[in-house]
């Protein structure tokens, strides 16, 4: 195995990393000990092996999960701890630019969100809570790009976290 130091003395967030459409750029959450939570994403070079950053963001709380849309290809999903404010934001990159600007987000969860995955058509969203008083919750959202706006879709309980989100490759 060949390892790349992509971002020293920094921790990638469970399921905090993902990869574009292409495979010629992948993203990364990292927590730096809860100081300057970053999206850091890298131009990756498989021959020879190697990664250049090329956009970052700072948010606002520690990353609870990432899910690059691989439709709407510059649009990444970045899940957030923590129980007030904007807990899913969206992301636009620029690679051009080295930009990640946000356009969108999703607040008032109420608890920390586990993670997030963008479906298959790129416009659904599934975003998973950590339990609190013993539920946890699985949201899904449609998702307009003309707009940048979500729609609640459904909501589902569950007694435990929901650490890990794939949708069927039949979704729609």
């Amino acid at each position: 195995p060949v390892n790349i130091n992509i971002a020293p003395n920094r921790d990638v967030q469970f399921e905090s990393l993902d990869f574009n459409d292409t495979g010629d750029y992948f993203a990364a959450g990292f927590n730096t000990n809860a100081a300057n939570p970053t999206v850091l994403v890298y131009d990756f070079t498989p021959m020879p092996l190697g990664a250049t950053l090329n956009a970052s963001a700072t948010t606002p709380f520690t990353v609870a999960g990432l899910s690059w849309n691989q439709v709407e290809t510059n649009l990444i999903a970045v899940g957030q701890v923590g129980t007030t404010g904007d807990r899913v934001i969206i992301y636009e990159h620029n690679a051009g630019a080295g930009t990640l600007t946000q356009v969108a987000s999703i607040s008032d969860f109420g608890v920390a969100v586990q993670n997030v995955q963008w479906n298959g058509n790129g416009d659904c969203l599934a975003v998973s809570t950590v339990a609190s008083a013993g539920v946890a919750q699985v949201r899904t959202y449609c998702f307009d790009s003309n707009s940048s706006v979500f729609s609640l879709v459904s909501v589902s309980s569950l007694a435990d976290d929901v650490g890990g989100l794939s949708w069927s490759t039949t979704s729609t």
